[in-house]
């Protein structure tokens, strides 16, 4: 994917990163369903084994984020003990079909790193879940996030 900058001495196209790149995949799946009222988002976050405590301030965090707008939070999920590829994250696998059946809207997470630190793995997860009319929105935007989940 490209994109044209203009300067003084006219357009020029540069090449974008691997965030900038899954950031735009995201904002065009996701289009402007997420800005839709009523909407209903599944909550997820993915922890460690002896750090559940820190995973209660994420979902209020989360919480509250939905709150401003306006989102109904349909269902909270948390993945325990790591990252698991595609397919194999229960509490995922459970979001995936809340959108699917159309239980919930979207998803609501703190960065890609919830999802997956592997570019092709995240992409297919985008992938998923915008399709028909679910969106995946990140409190931490590919650009500025890492891959490593966030840690209140």
């Amino acid at each position: 994917m490209v994109v044209s900058t203009f300067s003084a001495s006219g357009p020029a196209k540069l090449p974008l990163t691997p965030a900038q790149r899954l950031q735009t995949l995201r904002t065009l799946c996701n289009g402007d369903s997420h800005e839709l009222p009523e909407r209903r988002v599944a909550l997820y976050v993915r922890g460690e084994v002896g750090r559940e405590g820190e995973v209660d301030a994420v979902f209020a965090r989360l919480r509250v984020y939905a709150q401003r707008r306006g989102w109904e939070v349909g269902a909270e999920y948390q993945e325990v003990d790591g990252f698991f590829p595609s397919g194999s994250a229960l509490a995922w696998e459970a979001v995936r079909l809340g959108v699917a059946t159309g239980f919930v809207h979207g998803v609501l997470t703190v960065d890609r790193g919830h999802l997956g630190a592997d570019d092709q793995v995240y992409e297919d997860e985008i992938r998923a879940v915008c399709e028909g009319t679910g969106f995946l929105v990140l409190l931490v935007p590919e650009t500025t996030a890492d891959t490593t989940p966030y840690r209140p």
